[in-house]
């Protein structure tokens, strides 16, 4: 039982601190909180399966049991990992406000077209800049997902 909860204790430290160094562990939290899965096996009630909610990387206690009780759950905590992946798509402001835009904006926009996408904030701003005011502008090469 303590291989395995040893087992699980790193896993679940080391998927959260991916989901922080990729900017996904708001969204994920998000999604486990709010899992009807979870929530329904919590209403269960049962002795056997524990279940204590985690709400963030400091999880309640150290014991065995508590991660016994989230490794008999991480397979739906998997599939709300998967979830994290399903980014809602970028909405663009109007073009007049480009030059207002941040440089994930201006990343994204180029990204759609399959343009280069490196250099500074201020270097990228002016690349769109010229592309949306080039009569030749070019349209978007794939949809976003």
């Amino acid at each position: 039982m303590h291989l395995l909860s040893g087992i699980v204790k790193a896993t679940l430290k080391l998927s959260l601190k991916a989901l922080k160094q990729n900017g996904q562990y708001g969204h994920f939290m998000k999604l486990l909180s709010a899992s009807e899965e979870i929530s329904s096996i919590g209403m269960l009630k049962l002795s056997w399966f524990r279940l204590i909610p985690i709400k963030s990387e400091k999880f309640p206690g150290m014991g065995s049991d508590n991660f016994l009780a989230v490794g008999r759950y991480m397979k739906i905590m998997s599939e709300i990992l998967n979830k994290t992946k399903e980014e809602s798509p970028t909405v663009f402001p109007p073009d007049d406000t480009q030059k207002m835009w941040n440089k994930k904006l201006n990343t994204e926009w180029l990204k759609l077209r399959e343009l280069d996408t490196t250099g500074t904030a201020t270097e990228i701003r002016n690349r769109v800049k010229t592309f949306m005011d080039s009569h030749n502008c070019p349209e978007i090469k794939k949809k976003h997902e």
